[in-house]
């Protein structure tokens, strides 16, 4: 053997990674929820009891206490603009920390998608509070062709995050998030070139519930804190205003 490789496992909420030194991390790889698409508290508590009969949770499932944590559930559960502002929040909250922790060199990467403005909003403006620059979106093919879920208006892409630590993380709630009108036409010119690569490959289907995806990821990823100018625009009303590329 050349060497052993440590690693350790941690159950907690990743709102509070307070047991990980400030620069610890190398590598970040998550799936946020997709905002309201599913419930995953609830979808999780059908496995509960497996994992109690093999000791890797604690039972007995019959105790209500040891049901899945329902409240530390980020996905949007409760309607309206309390939920939505919910969501906004604690999604913040877990990218400052994943900004925490991570070393200046180190990358958190993500995967995300989404069919309505409102859950890039929230995303856009996690990202731009938390610290963190998007270096590169790539479209990834996360859905296979068949489904019983699929409909025409499916999206079948993701669009992955890479992101990177951007100098001092912004502080808290204070500022707008905006994007220039620069940023939108760039962001209609790189999904028209990924579309102009993919949509031929009818296999693989990149169609237009894609296409929308990957243009919101770009707009989101563009987003900064900063003050309205005539070159910008607030990040809901930049993607109110993506429909196509």
């Amino acid at each position: 053997m050349r060497g052993q490789i440590q690693a350790a496992i941690r159950t907690q909420n990743s709102a509070d990674l307070s047991t990980f030194p400030d620069g610890s991390v190398d590598l970040v790889l998550t799936d946020p929820p997709y905002f309201d698409n599913l419930s995953y508290s609830e979808l999780s508590d059908f496995y509960l009891a497996w994992h109690q009969s093999l000791g890797i949770a604690e039972g007995a499932y019959a105790a209500p206490s040891r049901s899945a944590p329902m409240r530390a559930n980020l996905a949007v559960t409760a309607k309206g603009e309390e939920g939505i502002a919910e969501y906004h929040r604690r999604l913040a909250a877990i990218f400052r920390e994943c900004w925490r922790v991570l070393n200046p060199k180190g990358i958190c990467v993500f995967t995300y998608h989404h069919k309505s403005a409102e859950a890039w909003h929230a995303l856009g403006e996690a990202l731009a509070r938390s610290g963190f620059r998007v270096s590169s979106i790539l479209p990834l093919r996360g859905e296979g062709q068949g489904g019983l879920h699929s409909y025409e208006g499916t999206i079948k892409w993701d669009a992955v995050f890479v992101c990177r630590k951007n100098g001092v993380q912004p502080e808290g709630e204070k500022g707008v998030v905006v994007v220039t009108k620069q940023a939108i036409k760039a962001a209609a010119e790189m999904t028209k070139a990924y579309q102009l690569r993919l949509v031929g490959e009818k296999r693989i289907g990149f169609r237009s519930p894609d296409q929308l995806n990957l243009y919101r990821a770009f707009v989101a990823a563009a987003a900064r804190v900063g003050s309205l100018t005539p070159r910008s625009l607030p990040l809901d009303a930049a993607l109110a205003m993506v429909f196509e590329c």
